[in-house]
């Protein structure tokens, strides 16, 4: 669990984060997002315990980032935008050696170490030297150096920027899955499509201030001002987009002829983050 309380971070009397308020409760995947310059790292440094916000507070845990520093970093799993590599090691030495730091006894940390290769199909280059590997290999080593200890809260900066599509989506499935086993995932992305297709709740910031929060479907019904109609007639399928506000009469005039099939919401992710950027 993450909480946020009326948190703020000024330099030189700047505030770059606004009184800010917000809940994640477990198990949530919730992605942050917003414009360059919105202050998410910000948020996320505080929140890991690497920076020190001018007021207010941040609970992971029910354990504060300014009272209990240590206990938060134990609950927490944290993967910077950059993450630097002892390239001379091999993944396995490298990842051994960070569980040794996480005081994971060596049965419980070669079994785990063994599963998160397996799972972000790594397996095979566990012996390989770092500095071998892709961008998308090492970030997926990142990945595992950040959850080795099992925190029960994961905290990513921008999990996939600069990779491929496959390693993308692979990376994408994963948080997914952490999610489903009770993991709470919040992790930062300028990918609106990423965070529209996984996110089971979006918070947006912009000038450090939140000015957008909710899950996917809530928003659709906030923000979509159209849908898409699927029905059968004369043994065709066909499709037609009208307002939110024509359904009744739409359905009902195709009822008539034919059958309806499907009527999904209309909602343009990037349009709406737009908007709401330039409304700012």
């Amino acid at each position: 669990m993450i909480k946020i309380e009326n948190l703020t971070k000024s330099y030189n009397r700047n505030p770059v984060i606004h009184n800010l308020n917000l809940e994640i409760k477990k198990g949530e995947l919730c992605g942050f997002i917003g414009p360059n310059g919105a202050g998410k790292t910000t948020v996320i440094k505080i929140l890991c315990c690497l920076l020190k916000p001018t007021s207010g507070n941040a609970f992971i845990n029910n354990f504060s980032v300014l009272d209990s520093p240590i206990d938060v970093k134990r609950h927490i799993g944290y993967l910077p935008e950059t993450s630097s590599l002892y390239e001379d090691m091999t993944v396995n030495q490298y990842l051994t050696f960070f569980s040794e730091i996480y005081e994971i006894d060596k049965e419980t940390s070669k079994k785990r170490i063994s599963e998160l290769l397996n799972t972000l199909g790594l397996s095979i280059w566990a012996d390989k030297q770092i500095a071998s590997l892709s961008g998308g290999m090492k970030r997926k080593v990142a990945i595992i150096r950040a959850i080795l200890h099992n925190p029960e809260v994961l905290i990513f900066d921008e999990p996939t920027v600069n990779l491929d599509p496959i390693t993308s989506n692979s990376i994408r499935k994963f948080m997914e899955e952490l999610s489903n086993n009770g993991k709470t995932v919040f992790f930062s992305t300028h990918n609106l499509y990423e965070a529209e297709s996984i996110c089971t709740r979006v918070v947006m910031l912009n000038h450090g201030k939140i000015i957008l929060d909710g899950t996917i479907d809530e928003l659709k019904d906030k923000f979509g001002e159209q849908v898409l109609i699927k029905f059968r007639k004369e043994g065709k399928i066909q499709s037609i987009k009208i307002e939110k506000s024509q359904i009744k009469e739409c359905v009902h005039q195709l009822s008539e002829g034919g059958e309806v099939i499907s009527i999904k919401q209309e909602f343009d992710f990037e349009e709406i983050f737009e908007k709401l950027v330039e409304k700012e």
